[in-house]
């Protein structure tokens, strides 16, 4: 059992560090996915 939860809270946190990303002041990132409006990240870090 405790496997099993070690395994989910692991691949949890490969899923969060993946999908982190920081823009540069100079340029502009837009993110687009499973939410309905695209977020754009100019010198900002979001996942």
């Amino acid at each position: 059992m405790i496997g099993v939860i070690a395994a989910v809270v692991i691949l949890l946190l490969i899923v969060v560090i993946s999908g982190y990303v920081k823009a540069p002041p100079d340029k502009a990132f837009i993110i687009s996915g499973w939410r309905r409006d695209p977020k754009i990240l100019i010198g900002r870090a979001g996942i």
